[in-house]
């Protein structure tokens, strides 16, 4: 049997060890800035980064740990923008029932 090379299996042991991290970290951070109502929106959310981030990997090739801080800082950004986004709508739709005004009849025949 042929042995794997010292070099692909540090990278093997490296993508294990960062997947798993970056797994549990997606996980507290959909849990703690939750982008959605539904648990299950939110646990689709931090499966996909895990992916992408499981896709970047192997393309890249990389054992830094540059890409999980930059994955990472992406989903926190996501997170924190979906809420925001759907607050600043209500507040608009909001502000554009106030500003309606009923319209005014003229009784005079």
């Amino acid at each position: 049997m042929s042995e794997i090379p010292v070099d692909r299996k540090r990278f093997r042991n490296f993508a294990i060890f960062s997947t798993l991290a970056f797994t549990a970290i997606s996980l507290l951070i959909v849990t703690l800035l939750p982008p959605f109502n539904s648990t299950p929106a939110n646990l689709t959310v931090a499966a996909s980064f895990v992916i992408l981030y499981l896709l970047v990997l192997v393309m890249l090739g990389k054992r830094t740990y540059d890409l999980v801080v930059l994955i990472t800082i992406i989903l926190v950004l996501f997170c924190m923008l979906i809420p925001s986004l759907r607050r600043a709508k209500e507040r608009s739709e909001k502000a554009k029932r106030s500003l309606v005004t009923p319209s005014f009849k003229s009784f005079a025949a």
